[in-house]
């Protein structure tokens, strides 16, 4: 059994995380041993408790707010709004100097700030005076444009090792809240530049992205987050602008740093990118924004494919119809949407702590627990609960300039001609198109508006101390138990799996059958995103590789076994075979019918499917062994939750009663296996929608399969005594043939374990995450798995095996010992437990093969 976390298609909510392991202090007992006895009633919210936000302003639509009058600036005579711009001029100029330096110096390798190291003064203020700031308004952007007139080393705050920052400040301490300037008594960056607090914050964020798994990687988080939070409060707080301001400052600024790139490359934005019959044409501009400086000029182009995306992105949304105004529109949303974010989310200093440290923890005492959850309700309806007409404009404007972007990311990666390439296929939309069909209406289906509902009564429900107290214990106690016996573990986790049936029969009784219908709709396609959007970052990742813009080794876990030089190709195919699965899975999810049936799913009926599993007497049920009654107990709750039949015969399976199926295989010779039960409708929606309902879990899993069947060959070659046979599928095997010409049975697979892991973590990382039995089978089989049927088939055990040989029968026997886990078929490129997981992934054990003659 897989595991009822299969169906908890409920736990994607932007502010309440059911994923994380949460829980009490260990006095927390909660076996309700079923029959109906606790079910958790939940309390009186209703999502009309919640005070929804007065909806963010959108400024094109008044002209007043987006076309003002420009403010009177005059470079010569170093006037702005009447008054001496002097000062300005100078701390701007000072500053322009100091980045040049930077970045001639090799200090600074950001084309954002290669970008101002470009720019003057006078330029920089004539777009301050077009976005009509007001004298005021125009220093204080200027003050955190210059910051303090020291020059930051960025070096002496961050110690560096051969292998990136090791996560200590140069003064010996780890934690950015521990720095403080010379007279300690602020942050250490209070006086700081914008672009030097960025560039800080670049930083911190590669070294996170470097960092080694664990609490180092935990640290660089934190700081990065506490950086990036210093940056929003020194916007928010300090330059303190209007939100229609801030969106005409943004706009102007933009179209400036086009100019200045306009003008170094020497080459026009209208005639950066030219396609035609299919082949694209590079202009001076995007030659310029992707190439890379020479040695003895760093502002000889930007290598940055992305700001080369955006700014024509930008160029074609500013320059077309109302451009100005959908620009003003969209920078209003971000900056006010933020600005609110900022105010009730990051402000609180203690607060904020508190959540980042929330986070990382694994148990909770109930204190704490209550504290995070109230955190979480607070972020929720204080910060992020605009109404579905505000969410709707506000989606039609980002997704509209979205896209645009999205149409140049394919131009500026040839991602068409670099998939071909490959031999790979894209699909035939975008990560825009499928979350634009996600918030879509139709019919009796709104998209956004069910999975509004989805969070508001996730909200009800964490509304009730005693519901989450009882969660909380049901994970501690889950928790705890993988530190001890196989059967406390078991006894935990049925507790926990209880706890999450409560909150499904929860809102299957309270959401309507249309806002549950609304809400998978919704998720059907925001699974569709990601995946297109994982498989454009993978096409991404190998035209980097490809353009020499970054290793290889950036990007994957490298072989040990990789010849030297060869790291680049290695890394770009183990990619590409990432991409084939990420697509072929998306592929068989079969989005547009699941979304086309998400208004035919039988709610009512899940909903006594949950309630009978719920109700079901666990405790007098009958146990065939007190050392394995929770086990047992967790089985039969899983059962019931999830019904499956075996392929061959349509037996119904039982985990609990270990029931085995008579026959060993079906029809056609293949293994038997557990299927999901016709007759059951939560065993048919898991069935249909297992791919969402992980995305929306945030889980990916690695399916590992080993080896059900040999390699058998005909050969028409001389006889030699002896031959070996290195580990792969139809393609390695037959490279190393005498006459590939010839039939070759190829190896065969079946699924001999299934572990789920946090998507975008890695299975290292997850082990102590992870049930014992998933862990230990891992640790196990890591470096040693071979099926003892399938050795008892086919090695040399046996007594060989004939095979033909010029019309003569010879006898050979094959041995097979356990090489690596890998990817592919071919066996050629290595699963590593190192490795990030943001899809699902199929692993295949992979076997140096000895062919002997007897």
């Amino acid at each position: 059994m897989k595991g009822i976390k299969r169906i908890l298609f409920i736990i994607l909510i932007i502010f309440f995380a059911l994923s994380v392991a949460a829980c009490t202090d260990n006095s927390g007992n909660n076996n309700n041993g079923g029959g109906g006895n606790t079910t958790n009633t939940g309390n009186d919210l209703k999502p009309s408790d919640i005070k929804q936000l007065a909806d963010l302003t959108n400024y094109g639509s008044k002209q007043a707010s987006y076309e003002k009058t420009p403010v009177a600036f005059d470079a010569n005579a170093k006037t702005y709004a009447g008054s001496s711009c002097a000062e300005q001029i100078e701390k701007l100029s000072t500053r322009i100097n100091e980045k040049k330096e930077d970045v001639t110096n090799g200090d600074s390798t950001s084309s954002f700030v290669k970008i101002f190291a470009m720019s003057t003064a006078e330029g920089l203020l004539e777009r301050m005076a077009k976005a009509a700031l007001s004298f005021d308004e125009m220093n204080r952007v200027v003050e955190y444009l210059y910051g303090s007139e020291e020059n930051p080393d960025l070096n002496k705050y961050l110690e560096e090792t051969d292998n990136g920052w090791a996560g200590i400040f140069s003064d010996g301490t780890s934690k950015w809240l521990d720095q403080k300037n010379a007279d300690n008594t602020a942050a250490f960056n209070a006086g700081w530049s914008f672009f030097d607090d960025w560039e800080m914050y670049d930083r911190l964020e590669k070294y996170t992205e470097d960092a080694s798994e664990g609490a180092a990687k935990d640290l660089a988080g934190d700081n990065a987050a506490w950086h990036y939070r210093s940056i929003l409060g020194k916007v928010y707080t300090e330059v303190k602008l209007d939100g229609d301001a801030a969106a005409r400052t943004a706009t102007y600024m933009l179209d400036y740093a086009i100019d200045i790139v306009e003008s170094k490359s020497g080459g026009s934005v209208t005639d950066a990118i030219i396609t035609s019959g299919g082949n694209t044409t590079f202009g001076n501009f995007a030659t310029y924004c992707k190439s890379a400086p020479n040695s003895t000029d760093p502002f000889s182009g930007l290598e940055d494919y992305e700001t080369l995306s955006y700014l024509l992105g930008f160029n074609q949304y500013y320059t077309g119809t109302d451009g100005l105004k959908n620009c003003v529109t969209l920078y209003g949303y971000y900056y006010d949407y933020n600005k609110t974010y900022y105010n009730e989310s990051l402000a609180d200093e203690t607060t904020y702590a508190k959540q980042l440290k929330y986070e990382k923890q694994n148990t909770f005492t109930d204190t704490e627990w209550l504290d995070y959850v109230a955190i979480q309700r607070n972020n929720y309806v204080k910060a992020y609960r605009y109404s579905e007409n505000c969410y709707s404009s506000f989606y039609q404007d980002h997704f509209e300039f979205q896209g645009v972007v999205e149409d140049y990311d394919s131009k500026v990666y040839e991602i068409d001609k670099v998939t071909r390439s490959i031999g790979s296929t894209m699909p035939k939309t975008t990560y825009t198109l499928e979350m634009k069909s996600a918030i879509a209406k139709t019919g009796s289906i709104d998209g956004l508006a069910g999975q509004l509902a989805l969070s508001d009564w996730m909200w009800c429900y964490s509304g009730s101390e005693d519901n989450m107290k009882k969660y909380n214990a049901a994970n501690t106690k889950y928790e705890n138990g993988k530190e001890g016996s196989i059967e406390a573990e078991y006894e935990g986790k049925f507790d926990f799996e209880m706890q999450q049936l409560y909150v499904i029969q929860y809102l299957l009784a309270n959401m309507t059958e249309s806002e549950l219908a609304s809400a998978l709709y919704y998720n059907v396609y925001a699974y569709s995103a990601s995946m297109v959007n994982n498989m454009t970052g993978d096409i991404k990742d190998i035209v980097y590789i490809i353009d020499g813009v970054e290793e290889g080794s950036h990007y994957t876990t490298i072989s040990t076994e990789v010849a030297a030089g060869g790291e680049n190709l290695y890394a770009r195919e183990k990619i590409k075979v990432i991409y084939d699965q990420t697509y072929e899975s998306w592929k068989s999810a079969g989005v547009s019918t699941l979304a086309t049936n998400a208004s035919s799913q039988n709610w009512s009926k899940m909903k006594t499917e949950i309630d009978t599993a719920i109700g079901y007497d666990y405790m007098n049920m009958p146990i065939k062994s007190k050392n394995t009654q929770w086990k047992e107990r967790t089985e039969r709750l899983e059962d019931l939750v999830i019904a499956r039949v075996w392929s061959c015969c349509g037996q119904r399976v039982s985990e609990a009663d270990n029931t085995t199926c008579e026959h060993v295989s079906n029809d056609d010779g293949s293994v038997a296996t557990k299927e999901y039960a016709t007759d059951h409708t939560i065993s048919q929606f898991a069935s249909k929608y297992e791919p969402v309902l992980m995305h929306i879990g945030g889980q990916a899993e690695l399916s590992f399969r080993v080896a059900t069947k040999g390699y058998r060959t005909q050969e028409g070659t001389a006889i030699t005594d002896k031959k070996e046979w290195k580990a792969g599928y139809n393609g390695t095997i037959a490279s190393l043939r005498a006459n590939t010409s010839e039939t070759t049975q190829l190896m065969d697979w079946s699924e001999k374990r299934a572990i789920s892991v946090s998507a975008g973590d890695s299975l290292f990382n997850q082990l102590d995450d992870l049930d014992s039995e998933d862990s230990d089978w891992w640790n196990t089989n890591k470096t040693n798995s071979i099926d003892a049927e399938f050795k008892e088939k086919y090695d040399n055990n046996k007594g060989g095996v004939d095979e033909i040989y010029n019309g003569a029968n010879v006898t050979f026997t094959y041995s097979y010992v356990f090489k690596g886990w890998y990817l592919d078929k071919d066996c050629k490129y290595e699963y590593n437990e190192n490795d990030d997981v943001n899809v699902n992934l199929i692993v295949y054990a992979g076997y140096d093969v000895t062919k002997t003659r007897k």
